[in-house]
């Protein structure tokens, strides 16, 4: 008997082992890798050709299961990038699994009081939503404090903004606490009242009026949420800016005399299938040193594009620069780049000359930050006189650039489509100090488009009006 059931025993142990074994045999279906930058990296976005395999049906259908998946999906529902559009009811229902999966997440930390903000969950107060964002804006730590105001940017971005002078404000939902006056919100939740405004020095506020109001709508860009404290560097990442429709790189300059090799970083922003715009001075060694350019190069999305020419202001001259002719030097601050092959590219900005005064955006890659980011200067821009000669125009502006940000493209702040010219250089006169750029006279603009149009005359002669041949790849002159 005692045989008996130590077989019957060793039958099951043997069984269960067998199973055991079968299960491990089976592929498990492993959770994909996330592809967002973590909330405590520098970047905030994924490229949009990463989106498309993100959306794959039968990987949306693991986000239940699988936290990585469900925070990048709540991401990229919620900043909106590529072929995505964003859709706030879409990520609140991925920060609910996501919540469920893996509680402690520090997408659910940035992203969740948004949507408790937008009434699409009730897991936090608003109040204590808005304070939540407030505490970041108030960290002292740069990166928290910018990833914040991004969110709360980017819910200025996309939800309606309304006309609010004239119109009582209340500090909380019961309103019972007079506010103070604010010229124009955005609406977070009509049904509730819920608003947001700035409180003064770009820091955003919620405020409460009177559900169901119809008040005035605002076309056009509402006034951003930044952190201005006075004296503090004003550029910004461009995930905190309004989106730019612009394609801008790197341009790296290669210069050689005798043995050595010399590389500069500038900027560069496309205005053509195969042309670059940027600055003349991103074509000369620094310093006014002797040494020769020897290669081009446009550095975009991770690839290297070879420039075959380059063609710059007739004017120009480094020389300028050292004697103190700021009208000489920054006016023909202006290069066109061809590049051998064209771009992946469909949108392009139109050229215009600005007014005396106007407000802009310039994006560039600025040396002092971390490699590779682009960064944004929001600044205002006066005609200065006396102005250089001819058709050559400079303009001071107010904000701060440094060295990289060179040749970025200056574009119109109310028509993100529209660029005026070329950021150019940083003047220092006696006890003053400013940055410059390059405007574009009206015939200047015609001379560009000229060139960018394919001008047989041009090519052949290598000049135009305004411009000329400055710099030829090695292989487009063995083909002459």
């Amino acid at each position: 008997m005692h045989k008996t059931l130590l077989k019957t025993f060793g039958n099951s142990i043997g069984l269960v082992l067998a199973m055991v074994a079968l299960v491990c045999s089976q592929p498990l279906r492993a959770c994909p890798e996330s592809i967002f930058p973590p909330v405590s990296d520098n970047e905030l976005l994924i490229a949009p050709e990463r989106v498309e395999s993100l959306l794959d049906k039968s990987k949306m259908a693991r986000a239940s299961e699988c936290d990585e998946l469900a925070a990048d999906l709540a991401q990229l529902f919620f900043w909106g990038v590529g072929i995505q559009p964003v859709d706030f009811t879409a990520a609140a229902r991925q920060l609910a699994f996501l919540q469920a999966l893996s509680p402690g997440d520090a997408t659910l930390r940035l992203l969740e009081p948004a949507v408790v903000l937008l009434g699409k969950s009730a897991r936090l107060d608003v109040d204590e939503a808005m304070r939540r964002y407030q505490r970041e804006i108030n960290s002292g730590d740069a990166l928290r404090r910018d990833k914040a105001l991004a969110v709360l940017n980017q819910l200025a971005r996309e939800q309606p903004k309304v006309n609010l002078q004239g119109q009582p404000l209340y500090l909380d939902a019961g309103r019972h606490l007079p506010a103070p006056a604010a010229q124009r919100g955005v609406i977070l939740d009509a049904d509730q009242g819920r608003l947001l405004v700035d409180s003064g020095g770009g820091m955003p506020a919620l405020r409460w009026i009177s559900p169901g109001l119809e008040l005035p709508a605002l076309a056009g860009p509402m006034a951003f949420f930044a952190h201005r404290a006075p004296g503090a560097d004003q550029r910004r990442q461009q995930w905190q800016m309004p989106s730019q429709s612009l394609t801008t790189g790197l341009l790296r300059s290669g210069f050689g005399q005798r043995d050595q090799f010399l590389e500069i970083q500038c900027t560069a922003t496309v205005i053509g299938p195969q042309w670059l715009l940027t600055a003349a001075h991103c074509l000369s060694a620094p310093d006014g040193g002797d040494e020769v350019l020897q290669q081009l190069a446009f550095a975009w999305r991770g690839e290297r594009w070879v420039v075959s020419q380059a063609w710059r202001h007739q004017e120009h001259r480094s020389g300028d620069q050292q004697r103190g002719n700021v009208g000489q030097y920054s006016g023909s601050d202006v290069a066109l780049l061809a590049l051998a092959a064209p771009l992946p590219v469909t949108d392009f900005p139109r050229l215009a000359s600005p007014d005396s005064e106007v407000e802009i955006y310039s994006f560039g890659y600025p040396q002092d930050k971390a490699p590779g980011t682009l960064w944004a200067s929001e600044c205002r821009g006066q005609l200065r006189r006396p102005d250089g000669p001819g058709e050559l125009r400079v303009y001071r502006l107010d904000c701060s650039n440094t060295v990289g940000q060179s040749g970025s493209a200056v574009i119109d702040k109310a028509r993100p489509d529209t660029v005026y010219g070329v950021l150019s250089a940083r003047v220092r006169e006696q006890q003053d100090d400013f940055n410059v750029f390059a405007a574009f006279s009206p015939a200047l603009v015609k001379d560009i488009q000229r060139l960018i149009s394919g001008d047989t005359d041009i090519q052949a002669s290598g000049r135009s009006r305004f411009l000329q041949r400055y710099y030829a790849a090695p292989e487009v002159i063995s083909r002459k």
